[in-house]
């Protein structure tokens, strides 16, 4: 598990490695560990939807995806298709937000016909290019099919990225494309200019 320090995040308790542990530790850490194994339910995490990426923090480690979602409270989770009103609010946060990100979105509802790295879904890619886009002022990046990965391989792949400009009062959402084939292509997010 990877976390990211927050505006809210508190210092009472830290992470340890085994071998650092103490004898109190390790009694800490088995109790937990006996709970994980007992009749209480262990947590299901769900993917993050797009607007759950875009409220994150500007990503500073580009190593790692983020897998799952906890929603302990069984809030609402949908997605940019369903959205409405304004976009979340990004205290001390300045450039680019993206939204969602969706590489081979032309090609969805078409079986592949082989196996792929990763699958084609609206949103497949939006980790990706948030983890190396938000922040900026603007951006330009040659989209590289072994960053994002082939959803749809042998077949010609689009990229759509939907973004927004955080320090902007009453943000609008921009979108970014490029058709069929995007690889190697320039992608540009910029308040002016969408893509080429």
């Amino acid at each position: 598990m990877i976390a990211e320090k927050g505006f809210q995040s508190t210092a009472d308790v830290l992470p340890i490695q085994d071998q650092y542990r103490s004898e109190m530790d390790w009694s800490r850490y088995g109790a937990s560990v006996e709970a994980m194994f007992g009749n209480e339910p262990l947590p299901m995490f769900d993917a993050p939807t797009a607007l759950e990426l875009v409220r994150l923090d500007v990503r500073r480690s580009k190593s790692f995806r983020y897998l799952g979602t906890l929603r302990p409270d069984e809030t609402d989770s949908s997605d940019l298709e369903s959205f409405e009103g304004d976009l979340p609010d990004q205290v001390g946060v300045g450039g680019l937000r993206v939204i969602s990100a969706t590489y081979g979105g032309c090609g969805l509802g078409a079986a592949p016909t082989v196996a792929a790295v990763c699958a084609a879904y609206r949103g497949n890619v939006t980790d990706i290019v948030a983890s190396l886009a938000n922040g900026h002022e603007e951006w330009h990046w040659t989209v590289d099919v072994q960053v994002l990965g082939d959803p749809l391989p042998t077949v010609e792949k689009d990229l759509e990225v939907l973004y927004y400009y955080a320090d902007e009062i009453g943000a609008k959402v921009r979108r970014a494309y490029i058709g069929s084939e995007a690889n190697g292509k320039t992608l540009v997010l910029s308040r002016a200019k969408c893509g080429e």
